[in-house]
C-alpha cells in the first residue's frame, strides 16, 4: 500500500478515535495523530524534491521542506496511552530520516556545484525508502492502537 493510501485510511481512523477512547487517551491520540500527519506531509515534500532531482530537473534552493521535531510523549501520556509508544518509535525513525534529507539539501545548496551528484541523490533515495518503511510501520501501529 502506498503512503498516500495509508494516509487516507489514517485520516478516516483518526476521525473515529473520538468515539471509541477515553478522554485522556483521546488527547494523546490527537497529539500523536497531528504529529503523524505533519510527518507524512514532510515526507511527501521531501520525496517530491529529491525525486525531481533524480529525474534531472533543476530545483531552486529556495524550494525546501520542513522536518518536524521528534514526537515526545510524557510519562503521563505514556501511562494514559501505552500503545502510543509503538507509534512513537517508528515515527521518530522516519522523522530522523527526513531531518537527514533536509540537512543534505541544505548542504547541497551551500555547495558551489551547479548540480547535485547522482551519488548524493541515491543516498537521499535510501533515506526516503527508510522513512517510507518507518512511516508505514507507524501508521500500521496507529491502526492496531485504535479500538
Amino acid at each position: 500500500m502506498r503512503i498516500s493510501e495509508l494516509f487516507r485510511y489514517f485520516i478516516i481512523i483518526s476521525l473515529l478515535v473520538a468515539c471509541s477512547t477515553s478522554q485522556s487517551e483521546e488527547a494523546v491520540a490527537d497529539h500523536v495523530a497531528t504529529h503523524l500527519s505533519r510527518t507524512i506531509e514532510a515526507y511527501q515534500s521531501a520525496q517530491s524534491l529529491w525525486d525531481r532531482l533524480l529525474e534531472g530537473e533543476t530545483v531552486s534552493c529556495a524550494e525546501t521542506f520542513d522536518a518536524p521535531p521528534p514526537l515526545v510523549l510524557t510519562q503521563e501520556e505514556l501511562q494514559q496511552a501505552p500503545q502510543s509508544i509503538k507509534v512513537q518509535q517508528p515515527l521518530n525513525d522516519a522523522i530522523q530520516d527526513i531531518q537527514q534529507l533536509l540537512l543534505m539539501w541544505e548542504l547541497e545548496c551551500q555547495n558551489e556545484q551547479p548540480f547535485v551528484a547522482l551519488e548524493r541523490v541515491r543516498i537521499a533515495q535510501d533515506y526516503l525508502q527508510s522513512a517510507r518503511v518507518a512511516l508505514e510501520q507507524a501508521i500500521q501501529a496507529w491502526y492496531v492502537w485504535q479500538p
